[in-house]
């Protein structure tokens, strides 16, 4: 082979990228690669059965009537049932039974947006505008991770819905009274 044709196919090889020193070097990455993927594989930590994967109850629910409806409030839970910290609470549904109705029916269902905030909510709030006066209604919140491994639900009492008046702002309530003058003896009067 000429000198000329050995210049040209090495110099394709190296536009190419191909070396023959790192032909050596191959076979290495490749057993090194192959070590860290298999060590990298699977889970870390025993798998869990489904019984404690389930988030606590968010007792207690407590009722209140307010001007625009009944509102309600509920403590977050913050482990599983078997003590772990919850890290995938995923929404609460909010359930309730008027009257002395049998079933209870979905009101609604707060999705949970701050588990990835350093602080998050201790208690969530609902105000349930629907309720008609004079109704007496019962509710139940239940927590359900990302899963939905929903937790035992969490009842309230009975409340019936009463008219409440709103009670004044400090701001809007305030009114400067200006003091009258208290009637004197006149000084053109004499007696």
């Amino acid at each position: 082979m000429s000198g000329r044709r050995r210049r040209l196919r090495s110099t394709a090889a190296r536009v190419a990228g191909w070396r023959p020193e790192r032909c050596r070097k191959v076979p290495v990455l490749l057993a090194l690669a192959g070590l860290l993927a298999a060590a990298g594989c699977g889970r870390k930590a025993d798998p869990r059965p489904p019984e404690f994967v389930i988030p606590r109850s968010p007792e207690p629910v407590v009722v209140e009537n307010v001007p625009d409806g009944i509102k309600l409030t509920w403590h977050r839970p913050r482990t599983y049932v078997d003590g772990t910290r919850l890290d995938d609470l995923g929404s609460f549904r909010v359930l309730r039974a008027c009257d002395a109705e049998a079933d209870f029916k979905l009101i609604a269902q707060i999705a949970v947006t701050d588990r990835d905030r350093f602080r998050k909510l201790p208690t969530f709030l609902l105000v349930d505008h629907d309720v008609p006066l004079g109704s007496s209604c019962r509710y139940r919140v239940v927590a359900a991770t990302l899963d939905d491994y929903t937790s035992a639900p969490a009842d309230s009492w009975y409340l019936m819905r009463v008219f409440v008046a709103p009670t004044p702002s400090p701001t809007s309530g305030r009114r400067t009274v200006k003091p009258t003058p208290t009637p004197g003896p006149s000084p053109t009067s004499t007696p």
